[in-house]
């Protein structure tokens, strides 16, 4: 499976976007799963693909971009999902991303 997504992964561009520009247009092919196992791979190789194709960007490295990219996605479901009762801080949001 991960095989298949990483060729499929190749065919999409994603140079000189912006991250969140980029994860917009790569997640327009996918219906993301509810499962955060298969989520959390996908994310990977957004991330693996994003690097290799803006090598001169900001990020240091794949997990760099895997991480923003995911906290992107903690910040985006707090915001949509009605079932969350109190969102994440700002405080809690450094803390996640190490800052």
């Amino acid at each position: 499976m991960m095989k298949v997504l990483q060729e499929f992964s190749e065919l999409i561009d994603l140079q000189n976007q912006n991250i969140d520009e980029a994860m917009r247009t790569y997640l327009q092919y996918f219906q993301l799963p509810g499962e955060g196992q298969k989520v959390d791979r996908i994310m990977l190789q957004f991330a693996q693909k994003f690097f290799k194709d803006n090598n001169d960007s900001v990020f240091v490295s794949a997990d760099a971009c895997y991480t923003l990219s995911y906290l992107m996605m903690m910040l985006q479901t707090e915001l949509h999902n009605p079932q969350v009762e109190k969102p994440m801080t700002f405080e809690q949001f450094k803390k996640l991303a190490k800052v």
